[in-house]
């Protein structure tokens, strides 16, 4: 015949187990705080970094640091010197051997569909935004295209030297539960002279 557990040895086990759920939520809960309190941080020594005016890095310890920001639809978004996991994870990022926006070239800049680029998917064909570059100057680029692309198929597009375009680059779909898929969404846009 089974014996049902004395009450004595019940409440210790809810005792235990409240405190191990308690412990598991705290840690939870402290974790995130923990990488929203560090975003955020990180986000107001990029913004020192790039008022200083000149290349310099946002914390000892980086190997990144701002060449840009863009501002699209009042959102403000620093571009740092580099498109590496690092680089992405606070904010968007120069891909290597492409030019700096502003410089009269082309400016691959990728981020992340989750966090800086899930503004992208407001943006439409004709929308204008706006690029500080490193002096200063704000700068009108004008959405000529967007297109969904499939990595696995698209030819690698040439980086032209004569064309003043900003390329940005992030995974797709938004709403995707499992990243780093091969479908791209890419918003192409070039300078436009507003006389100012």
């Amino acid at each position: 015949m089974l014996m049902a557990p004395s009450p004595d040895r019940r409440s210790g086990f809810v005792l235990v187990l409240t405190v191990v759920l308690s412990l598991a939520l705290f840690f939870s809960w402290g974790n995130t705080a923990y990488i929203h309190l560090k975003a955020h941080v990180a986000q107001y020594l990029i913004e020192r970094a790039w008022e200083q005016g000149n290349v310099s890095k946002p914390w000892p310890w980086a190997d990144t640091w701002p060449v840009a920001r863009l501002r699209i639809r009042s959102q403000d978004i620093f571009v740092l010197n580099g498109a590496d996991g690092s680089a992405l994870a606070f904010g968007a990022g120069l891909m290597s051997g492409t030019y700096v926006p502003g410089t009269g070239g082309t400016a691959l800049i990728g981020g992340h569909r989750d966090t800086h680029f899930g503004v992208l998917r407001t943006l439409n064909e004709a929308d204008r935004y706006l690029v500080q570059t490193r002096d200063g100057r704000w700068l009108t680029y004008e959405i000529e295209s967007i297109e969904v692309v499939d990595i696995r198929k698209t030819p690698a597009r040439k980086i032209s030297d004569r064309i003043d375009e900003v390329i940005l680059v992030t995974c797709y779909p938004f709403d995707a539960v499992l990243p780093g898929g091969p479908l791209r969404y890419v918003v192409r846009a070039q300078r436009v002279d507003t006389g100012a």
